[in-house]
């Protein structure tokens, strides 16, 4: 982990994989405003799949937004993913499409019901 900056001025906490580590994993950056200490989002990626053409740019984004009373909740996320076929008889894939699902917080009620 490491930290960065965005050019608007929030600060990251950037993750990777092990190095060395050729597995599928994932890598990105979780955001915040350094001023408020305010949660922003976690972007991220997939990393060491198979040839990164066939593949594409697979990855994802969560939205953190702050209720009332301070609590953290997910406001909004999604995740793409390639959607693949195998060539021939050989071991060979590509990509055909991308599947994206998600999803958005529209109302948060308590266990009471406010």
């Amino acid at each position: 982990m490491r930290l960065t900056r965005s050019s608007d001025g929030l600060l990251g906490l950037a993750f990777e994989p092990v190095a060395g580590r050729r597995v599928p994993d994932i890598e990105g950056v979780l955001w915040l405003d350094p001023e408020t200490a305010t949660l922003r989002t976690l972007k991220f990626r997939y990393v060491h799949l198979a040839d990164s053409r066939v593949i594409g740019e697979p990855g994802g984004e969560v939205v953190f937004g702050r209720l009332a009373d301070g609590t953290w909740i997910v406001r909004a996320w999604s995740i793409r993913m390639p959607v693949l076929e195998r060539v021939g008889r050989v071991r060979r894939v590509r990509r055909v499409a991308y599947r994206q699902e998600g999803g958005i917080v529209w109302r948060v009620v308590d266990r009471d019901g406010a």
